[in-house]
């Protein structure tokens, strides 16, 4: 392996890592411990608070895992490729 690629290595095993543990953290996840959320608008700076009353966190809890799943294959197949 080349300098690059050792580099290139490191920064992969460092976000593999971060995003394991979040996994374990988000197939653990029961529900929400706030009420009200902050969030940012589209194409804005401007911070709205909105009830977290609506939201299904098993939705939310599978989509996250999903999301995090999927990164996490494509980071290790390119790990592997190095």
């Amino acid at each position: 392996m080349n300098k690059e690629q050792l580099t290139r290595a490191n920064e992969l095993a460092d976000r593999i890592e971060k995003l394991e543990t979040q996994l374990v953290g988000w197939k653990h996840v029961a529900g929400l411990r706030t009420n009200v959320l902050r969030c940012s608008l589209i194409n804005s700076n401007q911070l709205v608070e909105l009830s977290a009353e609506n939201i299904d966190i098993q939705i939310v809890r599978a989509l996250a895992i999903n999301k995090i799943e999927t990164e996490l294959e494509a980071l290790k197949v390119e790990f592997d490729n190095l």
